[in-house]
């Protein structure tokens, strides 16, 4: 910037032109620090920040308005199972703070890769009450190895099913919970090659899916494009009856949130109904996908 000297001999100053262009440069600087936070702060972007924000005020607001109303009634209707299926993930606390008010127990079918880093969720889910099982360790299709993404893995037979069931339980007991008895296969595909492998390892089968068996499972349809809490809600209680397995989601965004949102009113219709929850699962759990107990029919599995 040009000076000039003032009359008299006084201070240098500040030509119209230079402040103005000082000013600018100020002013380019304050906003660039608005908009961009230093670069070593752990702050999400701010939609993610609002988007999250919306999502935790809607369970609030949806789930009862208040003080939570738990399942408290004497059992003399018969008993449901909760299930949720590929947590932990990021609103799996949200959930068991929430199953912790209602006086509710439920079945958690784990994915290994999501335990990374989340291993204390694990650990409080087993300290209070809840059953942690295997859902694969990368949530690949066991029937034909390919993901959600439709990209498959070759080679892929017995010893890569092994292994996606084996390394999930691993992953689990090492998160500090009990070696898992039970398995939800992704996706529902199953056959009776995978149900062969996971019978040897100690695994019982608990398909998740309402069309295989509506008298068994119910199914929240919580991962469809533009449910609700309310509409989650609708969809359990249409199919609750004593010893329905109800299927939820842990590891979904969205649908975790409005599962989350959807337990006060079906708590309420439980207790109307004198309704208890468990983790003892019936002990012919599979749906309908096997013609015979003992697995030695045709599969029924989807393709």
């Amino acid at each position: 910037m040009s000076s000039h000297k003032v009359a008299g001999g006084g201070r240098a100053g500040f030509s119209p032109w230079a402040w103005l262009a000082f000013l600018a440069a100020c002013g380019f600087v304050a906003a660039a620090l608005t908009v961009s936070p230093p670069t070593g702060g752990t702050s999400a972007p701010a939609a993610v920040v609002v988007d999250q924000q919306a999502s935790t005020d809607e369970v609030a607001a949806q789930s009862s308005g208040g003080a939570a109303r738990p399942l408290a009634n004497d059992c003399s209707g018969g008993t449901v199972h909760f299930t949720f299926d590929d947590g932990p993930n990021v609103h799996t606390p949200l959930l068991l703070d929430r199953l912790a008010a209602l006086h509710l127990k439920a079945t958690f079918f784990v994915m290994g890769e999501r335990v990374a880093g989340r291993e204390q969720i694990i650990r409080r889910e087993v300290a209070e009450g809840h059953s942690v099982q295997n859902h694969s360790y990368r949530h690949f299709n066991l029937v034909t190895g390919t993901d959600l993404a439709g990209v498959g893995r070759t080679p892929w037979g017995a010893s890569q099913i092994e292994f996606e069931l084996i390394m999930d339980n691993r992953v689990i007991t090492a998160a500090g919970a009990p070696t898992p008895t039970q398995y939800r296969p992704p996706y529902g595909s199953v056959n009776l090659e995978v149900d062969k492998i996971a019978t040897k390892l100690g695994l019982r089968l608990i398909m998740p899916w309402s069309d295989h068996d509506d008298m068994l499972f119910d199914d929240s349809h919580d991962t469809e494009a533009g449910v609700t809490a309310d509409v989650v809600a609708r969809n359990v209680l249409e199919g609750l009856h004593p010893n329905s397995i109800i299927t939820m989601h842990d590891g979904e965004q969205a649908a975790t949130l409005h599962s989350t949102a959807a337990l006060q009113p079906i708590v309420d219709a439980m207790n109307e109904r004198h309704m208890c929850a468990s983790t003892e699962l019936p002990a012919d759990s599979t749906g309908g996908v096997f013609s015979a107990p003992g697995r030695g029919g045709s599969s029924g599995h989807p393709e």
